[in-house]
């Protein structure tokens, strides 16, 4: 197998559940596939590689930063309570803002993380 395909199959951040083998043309989830040459099951392979992944970047794609969003839109609330008094969706603003920046950095993430080739690590 080469190609998209591989990549496809090789890279744990591309999110694939189900899988069309073009040599021998079977359908199946993922986790009914494994690798000719090695014979490791296709979903141990991806948990396996993903430890090669750059930290900055697990962070984001691991949903860490979506929690850190939360906590920040918390932590922002708590404070700009006590300086803006009466704007009842100050808690709704404060969320907002930080899950959308989370969001925004979980987006910008996505093509950095479908470029890193695993081949290396097999």
């Amino acid at each position: 197998m080469t190609g998209d395909n591989f990549h496809m199959l090789s890279n744990p951040y591309i999110g694939v559940a189900w899988f069309h083998c073009p040599s021998c043309n079977a359908k199946d989830f993922i986790s009914g596939f494994e690798w000719a040459d090695t014979g490791e099951d296709v979903v141990a392979f991806r948990r396996r590689v993903r430890k090669y992944t750059p930290k900055l970047l697990r962070f984001f794609r691991e949903g860490y930063v979506f929690w850190l969003a939360i906590a920040l839109g918390v932590l922002t609330w708590l404070i700009a309570r006590e300086f803006v008094q009466g704007d009842r969706l100050l808690f709704l603003k404060c969320m907002g803002g930080w899950i959308g920046a989370a969001l925004a950095a979980f987006l910008v993430s996505e093509p950095l993380a479908a470029r890193i080739d695993y081949r290396d690590h097999t």
